[in-house]
């Protein structure tokens, strides 16, 4: 069965691994590598902020995907998320599911009005999984990022709880 939950400290250890993995860390902003005391010190300074939302994605009990929200501030209901998941369950289709689980978070449990995420140009995987849920193009910041010698854009996608419902609504009747 397919759940969210909060992250807790023996989850650290695999989601760093995951993080410094090769094919996880070429679609991230801050590539070097997280030691684990370095981990431990990013959890304890923010699990108890109350705009941080730290979760994992469990199927069967296993993990399989982390994720975490930020809220603007107390005043917005508004979210920026950034995931990522296991590499071994890259390309098998668990993106889609992931995300409709974690955007019903947002939107049901969190209230959100709003889900913004930015993408780096070169995560293929992440656009195409931004568009199939219905993120729109909200921006894009032209030669914004460097990796590994070339200029990257930094792309902007947002869904408002108006557009997560009509999505949510389709895939039930087309279910």
């Amino acid at each position: 069965m397919n759940k969210v939950r909060k992250l807790v400290k023996g989850d650290l250890e695999i989601i760093r691994k995951w993080r410094n993995s090769p094919q996880v860390n070429r679609y991230l902003f801050n590539r070097h590598e997280i030691l684990s005391k370095e981990h431990l010190l990013w959890f304890d300074s923010v699990h108890n902020n109350p705009l941080r939302h730290l979760l994992v994605y469990e199927d069967n009990s296993h993990i399989k995907a982390f994720l975490q929200y930020e809220q603007l501030s107390e005043q917005t209901k508004t979210f920026e998320w950034g995931f990522y998941i296991a590499p071994e369950y890259h390309g098998e289709g668990l993106g889609f599911e992931f995300a409709k689980l974690m955007l019903s978070y947002a939107f049901d449990e969190l209230k959100a009005e709003k889900v913004f995420g930015q993408v780096i140009s070169l995560n293929l995987p992440s656009i195409k999984l931004h568009k199939k849920v219905g993120f729109k193009l909200e921006g894009r910041l032209r030669h914004h990022c460097f990796f590994d010698g070339n200029y990257q854009d930094l792309l902007f996608y947002g869904l408002l709880k108006t557009e997560w419902n009509k999505v949510r609504d389709s895939a039930v009747n087309n279910s």
